[in-house]
């Protein structure tokens, strides 16, 4: 496989198209800090931190 401009591009516009439509369709929601509580951190990675959380809702 390429590892090209193009190529890059390409998969950029799938991603957005795929994350766009989640996003739309429901499967994935934003919320917001505030509506969490119990917030604990657990590990952190190569991709971020991880913490676990209630859910106020």
């Amino acid at each position: 496989m390429a590892n090209n401009s193009n190529s890059k591009n390409f998969n950029m516009t799938v991603l957005t198209q795929w994350l766009e439509g989640a996003v739309i369709e429901n499967y994935i929601n934003y919320c917001d800090y505030s509506e969490f509580k119990n917030i604990q951190f657990i590990n952190n990675g190569a991709f971020g931190d991880v913490y676990r959380a209630i859910w106020k809702k």
